[in-house]
């Protein structure tokens, strides 16, 4: 066993100092930032930004992987269930102590630090849990915790000596006052407010991502999507996305495959409407009075919408019937 460590790296302020004290014991540091397409940070494009940050805040060598298709496998059939949503928070922590267990070997790293403090995440982060992880994903003895270690037995860094369990910490619950006064000894000036990192806890998300799950889930790009604009599901078949504002128009506009169909104002700009899945008559007019309802022209008469399939850019005209806010709130998925 060797004095290099591979950390699990956030950059939220619990792994951060986790890093700090680490290596305030002369132990060698790489660290591992994992990306999800479920990220908090994915919406506003900041993907990896405070791990990143943290990683170049102590000249740490910092490795990236994008959990993908094996991750929302592990989403659509979690093995040790959800949390307060879609959220499979156990099994999502296996899959990444195993991602770190083989990367540990590729750099030549004996064990991995983390910045887990007991008790603060009731699912994940209890005593139950946490050996649980740790025994699934083949690390036992070998999951650092400088933050909360006095809480744990000894483990094989300690037993050879290369960490002193002396100077490893014994923070419990949710408070972060200790955890703040390390960040000013390590001169941390900033970092990212406590919250679920995670939008699979987010009663609005879940229900999108429910739906997908329901109707058939086809792509990554599918579950993008649903962070963006109002969401319909128009028949089994069929799901109508239609933006708030020009932002979200372009984005979707982006977003929209080749396949979909494209539903707009005629006359005057207004919403767009992305529909994916099977076209019929009866999804093109619900989509159409979709459009008609989140524009300026939901009280006028003969309102005329335009629809193409992207890839054909055939453009046809429809007139778009009323609709009720009651048949709004039967169609919408979730959200405003």
């Amino acid at each position: 066993m060797n004095k290099k460590a591979l950390v699990l790296l956030s950059g939220g302020l619990d792994s951060t100092v986790a890093m700090g004290v680490i290596m305030r014991q002369n132990i060698q540091i790489e660290a591992l930032t994992y990306l999800s397409i479920f990220s908090d940070g994915m919406k506003a494009g900041r993907m990896g930004y405070w791990a990143r940050r943290a990683a170049e805040h102590f000249n740490v060598k910092l490795h990236c992987f994008m959990l993908k298709d094996e991750f929302i496998e592990m989403v659509k059939h979690p093995q040790y269930g959800y949390g307060v949503g879609l959220n499979p928070c156990i099994d999502c922590k296996i899959l990444m102590f195993r991602k770190a267990k083989e990367l540990m070997k590729k750099v030549g790293a004996s064990f991995v630090v983390t910045g887990e403090v007991i008790g603060e995440r009731p699912m994940s982060q209890n005593r139950r849990s946490i050996e649980l992880i740790e025994k699934k994903s083949g690390l036992e003895g070998l999951i650092v915790r400088p933050l909360s270690g006095k809480f744990f037995p000894p483990t094989e860094p300690e037993k050879c000596g290369i960490i002193d369990r002396e100077k490893l910490l014994d923070i419990q619950g949710r408070g972060r006052e200790r955890q703040i006064e390390l960040a000013r000894q390590f001169s941390i000036t900033s970092y990212p407010q406590p919250a679920g990192g995670c939008i699979l806890t987010d009663k609005y998300f879940t229900k999108r991502m429910d739906d997908v799950l329901k109707y058939g889930y086809s792509s990554v790009r599918e579950i993008i999507m649903l962070r963006w604009g109002r969401h319909f599901r128009l028949t089994p078949t069929t799901k109508g996305i239609i933006g708030r504002d020009e932002k979200e128009n372009n984005i979707l506009l982006t977003l929209a495959r080749n396949e979909d169909t494209l539903f707009g104002l005629v006359l005057t700009q207004g919403p767009l409407l992305v529909l994916t899945g099977a076209l019929s008559e009866q999804a093109i007019l619900k989509a159409a009075a979709l459009v008609r309802y989140f524009s300026k022209e939901r009280e006028t008469n003969d309102v005329e919408v335009w629809y193409f399939q992207k890839e054909k850019k055939e453009v046809k005209t429809v007139k778009a019937p009323a609709i009720t806010i009651e048949e709004i709130e039967a169609l919408m998925i979730a959200g405003k």
